[in-house]
């Protein structure tokens, strides 16, 4: 009997090739906080190694949001990077996933070059002083999660769902019937 842990399952609209997740630990190559060839390598092996799903970590909304300067701040410019990490990941048959957050007291205000920032001023465990968030940070950090994207115009927009439970933000982006892949029966002659 084969294990459950290497069936395929689903994780809401996503569909896994089995039920290994490589979990988001901190891949150490992303100098400057940009998508390298070194990461996309890291996680397309990753992906060869046979897991369902990889998670790239840690994405941060905001620069002062950022464990140390070295982690990705989602902005315009890292898109195509991260399309390209995706794109080799799924060519191996995983999925790929992105841890996203603010890093708030942990942040580390020395390497980010901004405060790290708390629900008031106190020590850090990065060992600074952290500053006390206003209702505005609050107000701002809470929008930068929310980003806008353009759709392609293969996108069945009639039919987008989207859930949040858990702290989990769900979306499914269904194509339209016309740019599903389609089988097509070959008979030999």
């Amino acid at each position: 009997m084969t294990s459950r842990a290497f069936q395929p399952a689903n994780l809401g609209p996503v569909s896994l090739r089995n039920r290994i997740i490589k979990a988001a630990t901190f891949e150490g190559v992303m100098p400057a906080g940009e998508v390298t060839d070194d990461l996309v390598e890291f996680h397309r092996r990753v992906g060869d190694g046979g897991v369902g799903m990889t998670t790239v970590a840690y994405l941060a909304v905001s620069p002062e949001g950022r464990t140390d300067r070295h982690c990705i701040l989602l902005a315009p410019e890292v898109v195509a990077g991260l399309r390209s990490l995706t794109d080799a990941v799924h060519a191996t048959g995983a999925a790929a996933a992105a841890q996203i957050g603010h890093a708030g007291p942990v942040a580390n205000a020395r390497s980010n070059g901004a405060p790290s920032l708390a629900p008031t001023r106190a020590f850090s465990p990065m060992g600074s002083l952290t500053r006390g968030a206003t209702e505005d940070d609050i107000e701002r950090i809470t929008g930068e999660f929310l980003r806008r994207f353009s759709l392609p115009d293969s996108v069945d927009t009639q039919n987008i769902k989207a859930k949040a439970a858990n702290g989990v933000l769900e979306v499914a982006i269904p194509k339209l019937a016309q740019v599903q892949p389609q089988r097509i029966t070959v008979e030999a002659a």
